[in-house]
């Protein structure tokens, strides 16, 4: 992934989820209804943990990449991607 692309997917999943917490937020003050068990609604959380897993990824791979030796960087990634994939899944099953 190109530097480039990697800033603009790193804002872009930012303002995704940006987005969704301020509608989250903002549902009971004005009073918009709110069903999770809705079709709506599930996708919009699973969007959302697509996005909050791209974003931490990408994140955490700069800081691996800037902060940690060379040797453990592969390591830790793995173990970083398998925990981020893994909190992904349940949550989804959790809202599906």
């Amino acid at each position: 992934m190109t530097g480039l692309l990697h800033w603009r997917v790193q804002r872009i999943t930012a303002l995704i989820n940006l987005f969704y917490g301020l509608y989250l937020i903002l549902v009971p003050y004005l009073g918009l209804p709110f069903n999770i068990n809705s079709l709506l609604h599930k996708s919009l959380l699973t969007i959302l943990f697509l996005s909050i897993l791209t974003h931490v990824r990408l994140g955490m791979w700069a800081v691996v990449t800037d902060y940690v030796p060379n040797i453990y960087q592969q390591v830790l990634l793995r173990i970083i991607d398998f925990y981020l994939v893994f909190m992904v899944i349940w949550g989804i099953i959790i809202v599906w």
